[in-house]
This record gives C-alpha cells, sequence and structure tokens, in this order.
C-alpha cells in the first residue's frame, strides 16, 4: 500500500513540472509609462494564464536586483527612483521557471532646473567654501550632491550638502586647481565651475631688524600655518611656530646681539604637510639705514626724491630727510619731515617732496630711519646731489571775462611751482594796483573787483620763482569793462494793487546785482526812494486806491555813487486787482455744483476773499463770500434748481465796499438727477408687497408708480423720505 502511495505521488510531481515548463513559453509585452523624476508605471499583457507575478528592476549598468513579489495586478507602480537615471525591468510569471524576456528600460525625468554656481567666498590651501543658486525653493529635505576633481583627473570625487550657502571643502591639494558641479536629486548638474587653492609657500617674506629684536614678516594665506627657522650665521637652528597675533603677520625676536650677522627663513605647513621654507637669507642686528635714495624730480623751487627701506610695510617705523645748499661755509641742514608710503611703484618703497628751494642752486639731501623705541639709523651715505632748475616763468593763454559791470575775473597758463599776482590799472594810467600773489603755488587765475564802468583796462602776470625774489612781467593785456546804463535793464513793468504794487525788471548778463527804486504820485512832488535791492523786484506799499503813480529803476554802477541813471519813468494806477481767472464748474450732482478758478502767480498763498454771484439765467443774482489761501479755490453751489442753466461770476473783494470787477465763468446746467438703484420687492402676499430701492440723495422726493401687468395705466404715489433708503407698501 505504501509503494503504491508514493507511485502516485511521483507521477502526479511529473505532470506539474510539465505545465509550470508550458508556462515559460508564454508571451508578454512590458509597457512603461507616467514616467516623472521618482515614479514610472510598470504594466504588462499577454496570453498567460498567470494570476500573479514578480517583478525585478535596477539602475541600468547596476549588479544587484530589486524584487517585488506575488503581485496580483497587471501593473506596478514604481517609487523612490532617482531623477534623471535609466533603469530596467523583467517580469516573472509565478509558476515560470525564468524571467521573460530581455529588460524593458525606461529613464525618468529631471523635474527642476540645474543650480547655478556662485564663485567661492573663501579659498584656502587646503578648504574651500562653495556656495550655489537655485531657481526654486528649497525644504528641510533637500538633499544637493557636490561632485569635484582636481582638473585633468577622470573620476569625480562626491559629498552631500542640505544648503546651498558656505558649504566647505576640505582636504584639498595646495596649489591645485579643481573643477566641481552640483545637483539636486531631481535636476541635472549645473556647469562645470572651477577654483584654484593657494600654494604652499611663503610670499614676499622679509625682515624688520632693530639692535636687539628683528620682526618677520609676509603675506598671510588662508589655512596655512608658519614656523620661523632662524640662527646666527653658521649657529644651530632655531624654529619657533607661534607666530604674534598682528597684520601683516609676524615673528618676533628679541635678545638679539647688536650688530650680529643672523639668518633665517620662513617655512609654510599645509595641514599634515610642510612646504618648502624660503631661502636662507642674512640680517645684521641694527636699525637699518634708508638705501638708493635718488632724485625723481627737480623744479625751480622744489624737488622729490625717493628711496627704499628694509621696513617696507612696517608701519612703526618714520623716516627723517635733511637738505641743505652747497656753500662756502657749509650750510646747517634743514628738515623735511613729510612722506609718503607707495604700494604700487616697484622702482621705490618711499618719497617725499622738497619745497622752497631757490632757483638754479645746488643741494645736498639725505634720509634717516626711525626705530621703534626712539632709536635712529646712521643718515644715508653719501648724501645725494642735485640742481634746481632757472625759474623760466611763461605765462600764456590770457584771457579775461566779465562776471559783472564793474568786475572782471583773469586767467592764464603757467607754471606748477610759480607763484603768481596780477597788476592791473586804467589804460593810459602810471601807477598798477596788485592782486597777490596768491600764497598757492601754481595758482594761475583771480577776480579783478571794483573797476570803473565802460573802461578799458591794461593787465599783467608777476610770476614769483618764490615768494623772496622780485617778480619776472608778462607783456600787458587789456580788457574793458562793461558800459553800466539803464538800457541794459528790460521788461520794465508793474503789477499795481489797491494799496501796493509790484515792480519788476530784468538785466543784461552780467548784471550789477544792486539797483535803485523810486517812485511818486503821477507828475507830482519829488520821488521816494527805496533801499537799494539785490534783485529784480521791488514791493511798494501804503499806496492810495485808484491813483496813478509812476517809478523808475537804476543799475547801481558804483558802491559809492550818490547819483544814478534811471530808466524813464513807468506808470501804474493802483486798483482791487482781480486775481481770479481760468474759471471753470465741474461735478455731476444734479442740484449741486463746484466752481473754482485759479489765482495769479503774484498773489499764491495769500489769503484772498471773493465774491461769487449765480443766477439762473435771465434772473436775479444770488451771492456768496469766500475765503481762501489756496491758489486753486473751490466752492460748492447746493440747492440749485434742476434742469436749469446757471450763469456765475468772480470778484475779488478788497476792503469793505471795495472789489475787482467781476469775472464771468462758463454757464452750466443742472439736471433732475437719477439717484434710485437697488429696487427690490419683498414680503409678497395676496393684497400687499413692499417695494424697496435705494438712493444716493437726502431730502428728494420720489414718484412711485405699479399696475397689473398688461394694464393701460399706472397708478402713482408720491413719496417724500429723508433717508437713503425707502420702503413702502
Amino acid at each position: 500500500m505504501t509503494r503504491l502511495v508514493y507511485v502516485l505521488l511521483f507521477v502526479l510531481s511529473f505532470l506539474y513540472a510539465g505545465s509550470v515548463t508550458a508556462k515559460t513559453a508564454d508571451s508578454y509585452s512590458l509597457t512603461t509609462s507616467s514616467i516623472t523624476g521618482t515614479s514610472a508605471l510598470l504594466s504588462w499583457s499577454g496570453s498567460g494564464t498567470a494570476t500573479s507575478f514578480d517583478i525585478r528592476w535596477r539602475k541600468v549598468g547596476g549588479s544587484q536586483w530589486i524584487t517585488t513579489s506575488a503581485i496580483r495586478a497587471n501593473e506596478f507602480l514604481l517609487t523612490d527612483l532617482e531623477a534623471g537615471q535609466a533603469y530596467e525591468w523583467q517580469l516573472l510569471p509565478v509558476g515560470s521557471a525564468i524571467w521573460l524576456g530581455s529588460p524593458a528600460t525606461f529613464t525618468t525625468i529631471y523635474t527642476c532646473y540645474a543650480p547655478y554656481t556662485y564663485s567661492p567666498s573663501s579659498i584656502s590651501a587646503t578648504a574651500v567654501q562653495l556656495s550655489w543658486g537655485t531657481s526654486g525653493p528649497t525644504s528641510a529635505t533637500t538633499v544637493f550632491t557636490v561632485e569635484f576633481r582636481p582638473i585633468g583627473v577622470t573620476s569625480w570625487s562626491s559629498t552631500a550638502f542640505s544648503t546651498p550657502y558656505n558649504n566647505t571643502l576640505g582636504n584639498l591639494i595646495p596649489g591645485t586647481t579643481y573643477e566641481w558641479r552640483v545637483r539636486e536629486a531631481c535636476s541635472t548638474f549645473s556647469t562645470i565651475a572651477t577654483f584654484t587653492t593657494p600654494a604652499c609657500s611663503v610670499v614676499n617674506a622679509g625682515v624688520a631688524p632693530q639692535a636687539t629684536s628683528a620682526q618677520f614678516r609676509f603675506d598671510q594665506t588662508a589655512g596655512i600655518a608658519y614656523s620661523l627657522l632662524w640662527r646666527p650665521q653658521g649657529g644651530n637652528w632655531t624654529t619657533v611656530s607661534n607666530q604674534t597675533n598682528s597684520y601683516p603677520p609676524q615673528f618676533q625676536l628679541t635678545g638679539l646681539t647688536s650688530n650680529a650677522v643672523y639668518e633665517y627663513q620662513i617655512q609654510p605647513v599645509c595641514g599634515a604637510v610642510k612646504g618648502t621654507p624660503t631661502p636662507p637669507a642674512l640680517f645684521t642686528a641694527v636699525c637699518a639705514a634708508p638705501t638708493s635714495v635718488s632724485l625723481l624730480t627737480a623744479g625751480s623751487n622744489n624737488a622729490t626724491v625717493s628711496w627704499r627701506s628694509t621696513y617696507k610695510g612696517s608701519y612703526d617705523f618714520s623716516y627723517s630727510l635733511q637738505y641743505r645748499p652747497k656753500t662756502s661755509p657749509v650750510s646747517s641742514w634743514s628738515v623735511a619731515s613729510s612722506y609718503y608710503n607707495t604700494s604700487y611703484t616697484p622702482q621705490y618703497d618711499f618719497y617725499a617732496s622738497v619745497s622752497g628751494l631757490t632757483p638754479q642752486s645746488q643741494y645736498d639731501l639725505r634720509v634717516l630711519t626711525t626705530c621703534p623705541n626712539s632709536a635712529s639709523s646712521a643718515f644715508s651715505d653719501p648724501p645725494i646731489s642735485f640742481s634746481t632748475t632757472s625759474c623760466v616763468g611763461a605765462v600764456t593763454n590770457f584771457y579775461a571775462s566779465s562776471q559783472s559791470v564793474n568786475s572782471v575775473y583773469v586767467n592764464w597758463s603757467g607754471s606748477s611751482d610759480s607763484y603768481y599776482a596780477t597788476q592791473f590799472r586804467v589804460s593810459g594810467a602810471t601807477s598798477w594796483s596788485q592782486v597777490g600773489p596768491s600764497t598757492y603755488v601754481g595758482s594761475t587765475g583771480t577776480t579783478l573787483q571794483n573797476l570803473q564802468t565802460g573802461t578799458e583796462y591794461q593787465w599783467r602776470v608777476a610770476t614769483y620763482c618764490s615768494l623772496a625774489e622780485a617778480p619776472q612781467f608778462t607783456s600787458i593785456q587789456t580788457f574793458t569793462t562793461i558800459v553800466c546804463s539803464p538800457s541794459r535793464l528790460y521788461n520794465v513793468n508793474a503789477q499795481p494793487d489797491y494799496n501796493g504794487a509790484t515792480l519788476n525788471w530784468s538785466e543784461q548778463y552780467p548784471g550789477t546785482n544792486l539797483y535803485v527804486v523810486q517812485y511818486r504820485l503821477a507828475g507830482v512832488g519829488s520821488y521816494t526812494a527805496l533801499a537799494p535791492q539785490t534783485g529784480f523786484s521791488a514791493n511798494l506799499t501804503g499806496l492810495a486806491n485808484n491813483t496813478a503813480y509812476e517809478w523808475q529803476v537804476a543799475p547801481v554802477c558804483d558802491a559809492n555813487a550818490t547819483s544814478y541813471s534811471f530808466t524813464a519813468p513807468q506808470t501804474f494806477t493802483t486798483t482791487c486787482r482781480q486775481v481770479a481767472g481760468s474759471l471753470y464748474s465741474s461735478g455731476n450732482q444734479g442740484t449741486t455744483r463746484q466752481v473754482s478758478w485759479s489765482t495769479s502767480s503774484t498773489n499764491y498763498n495769500f489769503t484772498n476773499t471773493y465774491t461769487i454771484r449765480y443766477r439762473p439765467q435771465g434772473s436775479d443774482w444770488l451771492s456768496q463770500t469766500f475765503v481762501s489761501g489756496s491758489s486753486n479755490p473751490t466752492i460748492s453751489l447746493s440747492a440749485l434748481a434742476p434742469n436749469v442753466t446757471y450763469d456765475w461770476e468772480v470778484a475779488r473783494q478788497c476792503t469793505a465796499g471795495l472789489s475787482s470787477t467781476f469775472t464771468a465763468g462758463p454757464a452750466f446746467s443742472t439736471a433732475c438727477r437719477n439717484t434710485i438703484y437697488s429696487l427690490t420687492t419683498s414680503y409678497i402676499t395676496a393684497t400687499r408687497a413692499t417695494l424697496g430701492f435705494a438712493s444716493s440723495d437726502y431730502n428728494i422726493t420720489y414718484q412711485l408708480r405699479y399696475r397689473l401687468t398688461g394694464a393701460p395705466t399706472w397708478t402713482v404715489v408720491t413719496l417724500t423720505n429723508t433717508q437713503p433708503i425707502s420702503l413702502w407698501d
């Protein structure tokens, strides 16, 4: 019996194995759709009868498959993918012995733009800070991938950051150019950018020795530490690793032996790597004198010299210059203490200018260094010698320009190391007046004042090589001042009012800028003179109304003058002047209207009283009084009759009983304006209804009419209501 059971089991197992093999021949078509940056829909269809499937997928070229089993459907949504990556997948119907066919492939899409890189914010020998920008928002879960490599290297190094700002890459190689790029998970890589780390070296190393100490200075490079190696010449080396915290960076040695010779090196240290030290250099423990003292330029009364110094870039050292003329007996030294540091001229380190020299003379000059603690070096030796040039005094390009009727500006071209004065006189006179010399060397212009009008003058320039010497004179030049005459005045006019007037005039350029005005009753008595005016107008007050006056104006040609040449008399008559103009009306309020006008400029911001009168055309006038300080007064006329044309006028009221003439504005028409809106019907019963409406006007009478639909006549009701919303039953 037992044997029979085993035989049956064997036969059944054989039959089942045959059906699985058949299923491997089933055909399925694989489709990938709905592809995004992180997902794809995998689907399949075919002739097989399987009801459960396994799928597996991986990045194209990957070594490990990821499998999902027992899918009881004909599609599967694959998620958590990477954007912009190529994937492949296969299908296995459950019961089949092999995965069907070649893998199907698809590529996820990018869903955001690539970042854009910024220049590094800081670079050291072994590290760099990188930043980049994005076109869209980021979040706490955003991850950026940065790849970098030395130029020429094939493979990329990679690291991840969660922020686009000030991300540090460390452990870099000094003196190396890198290229780098960055991407978000949803984007392609940015354009490749580059940066270069500084070399592990020392830049601009130097020593500033003194009698018993020395400072060692160099340019600091981020990411590099420094060590000082020093020794007495021929002795044993000593290493100092800690530099002082100063700028520029330095090492400080003390306790040196005065006048002893030492040698030193500066070694860079870049992380765990020690760079090549500077070549050994010698120095002597002494306050060093300037070297290479040279003449840069020499003029007739000045010279500029330059020199080099061991202490260039050290701010606690100073210099003193001494100079003297070559005379017999020997003159004493003079001191010139002002000097300048230069960092952009490689030929020298410092320069100074010496002034007040004598033309065509020989000088000696020397320089010394003052070290800290008031120690000084010896003077540069031997002193340099130089000669000043002759004082040529060449003056050209004479020019004269009138500034007013009694002043003229004169100028010329000359030398930057000479002093100048100007002499002038009326043509034909024998003596000269002089302006200057200026205390500023090279000043080549001045203004001559208090001149006679309409007069020819002679002038010349006096050149001084030094203020202690006699001048040299140029040839004589001439100019003629402007004729001072009332004919230069124009636009002479008056704007009278009832008790005063504004007088106006203009003058041709250049003007006198000072004027005398006089006035009187027309043809009666003597003139009354106003105080001199500096502008082009004057105000008269306290005048009688409706009275004729005459006035004159004269330019003041001489501040000491007692008589003047006036313009021909001008006349005006006082009156209550109308200042309203450009009248217009506005508004569309039915029975309300705004009327406006502009005031003349001379009364801008002055408070005026106005009389406004208005009437239906052909009727009697109604009037209002209105006070305004505006340049554009506006008044509202209300309670007007509807559908009527109105005339209106404005007059200025100067005093009680004294007004200007009326000026008419354009006529306007009122209207019975329909102000009703929002008609409603509510609370309807068999015998009544509530009718409602709104109105933008108050205190208006309304007519309401109603009828049966289709009826020929209306029932009319008159309503008087003081509220903007009306209800009627």
